[in-house]
Protein backbone atom coordinates (compact mmCIF):
# COMPACT_ATOMS: atom_id res chain seq x y z
CA UNK A 1 0.00 0.00 0.00
CA UNK A 2 2.49 2.30 0.05
CA UNK A 3 3.12 2.64 -3.37
CA UNK A 4 -0.63 4.09 -3.28
CA UNK A 5 0.21 7.36 -1.47
CA UNK A 6 1.61 8.36 -4.92
CA UNK A 7 -1.00 7.67 -6.92
CA UNK A 8 -3.58 9.75 -8.14
CA UNK A 9 -6.04 6.66 -7.50
CA UNK A 10 -4.85 5.93 -3.97
CA UNK A 11 -8.27 7.83 -1.80
CA UNK A 12 -10.29 5.54 -4.20
CA UNK A 13 -8.33 2.23 -3.66
CA UNK A 14 -8.14 3.21 0.15
CA UNK A 15 -11.43 3.78 0.38
CA UNK A 16 -12.67 0.66 -1.40
CA UNK A 17 -10.14 -0.96 0.97
CA UNK A 18 -11.88 0.58 3.90
CA UNK A 19 -15.29 0.06 3.10
CA UNK A 20 -14.71 -3.71 2.29
CA UNK A 21 -13.15 -4.83 5.19
CA UNK A 22 -16.43 -2.49 7.10
CA UNK A 23 -18.47 -4.93 5.14
CA UNK A 24 -16.07 -7.85 6.16
CA UNK A 25 -16.41 -6.70 9.95
CA UNK A 26 -12.57 -6.20 10.28
CA UNK A 27 -12.79 -2.98 11.91
CA UNK A 28 -9.26 -2.60 12.58
CA UNK A 29 -8.31 -3.13 8.82
CA UNK A 30 -10.91 -0.80 7.78
CA UNK A 31 -9.18 1.97 9.94
CA UNK A 32 -6.00 1.49 9.09
CA UNK A 33 -6.85 1.93 4.87
CA UNK A 34 -9.41 4.92 6.20
CA UNK A 35 -6.57 6.94 8.62
CA UNK A 36 -4.86 6.76 5.03
CA UNK A 37 -7.02 8.53 3.18
CA UNK A 38 -6.46 11.45 6.27
CA UNK A 39 -2.41 11.69 5.52
CA UNK A 40 -2.68 11.48 1.36
CA UNK A 41 -5.55 13.37 0.84
CA UNK A 42 -6.48 17.19 1.01
CA UNK A 43 -10.11 17.34 -0.35
CA UNK A 44 -12.57 18.12 1.99
CA UNK A 45 -15.21 15.37 -0.22
CA UNK A 46 -12.47 12.47 0.84
CA UNK A 47 -11.74 13.71 4.30
CA UNK A 48 -15.59 13.75 5.11
CA UNK A 49 -16.15 10.28 3.54
CA UNK A 50 -12.86 8.95 5.54
CA UNK A 51 -14.45 10.46 8.86
CA UNK A 52 -17.59 8.81 8.62
CA UNK A 53 -16.17 5.39 7.36
CA UNK A 54 -13.68 6.23 10.06
CA UNK A 55 -16.80 6.64 12.86
CA UNK A 56 -18.48 3.56 11.84
CA UNK A 57 -15.22 1.40 11.58
CA UNK A 58 -14.34 2.59 15.22
CA UNK A 59 -17.85 2.23 16.60
CA UNK A 60 -18.60 -1.13 15.36
CA UNK A 61 -15.32 -1.96 17.16
CA UNK A 62 -16.69 -0.80 20.45
CA UNK A 63 -14.84 2.75 20.31
CA UNK A 64 -17.28 5.45 21.36
CA UNK A 65 -15.45 8.40 21.63
CA UNK A 66 -12.93 8.14 18.70
CA UNK A 67 -16.38 7.36 16.96
CA UNK A 68 -17.75 10.39 18.28
CA UNK A 69 -14.81 12.77 17.58
CA UNK A 70 -14.57 11.59 13.77
CA UNK A 71 -18.45 12.42 13.52
CA UNK A 72 -18.28 15.79 15.18
CA UNK A 73 -15.02 16.49 12.99
CA UNK A 74 -17.80 16.36 9.93
CA UNK A 75 -20.17 18.29 11.23
CA UNK A 76 -18.26 20.81 12.23
CA UNK A 77 -17.30 21.13 8.29
CA UNK A 78 -20.56 20.03 7.01
CA UNK A 79 -23.40 20.21 9.57
CA UNK A 80 -26.01 19.20 7.00
CA UNK A 81 -24.17 16.18 6.20
CA UNK A 82 -26.52 13.23 6.08
CA UNK A 83 -24.61 10.25 6.98
CA UNK A 84 -22.82 11.94 10.18
CA UNK A 85 -26.62 13.14 10.93
CA UNK A 86 -27.74 9.67 10.64
CA UNK A 87 -24.85 7.90 12.20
Amino acid sequence: LEALQHDPRSVTALMALGEMAILARNYVEATRHLERILVVSSLEEDLINAHNNLAIAHYENGALEPAMDHLKWVLQRAPTNPTAIHN
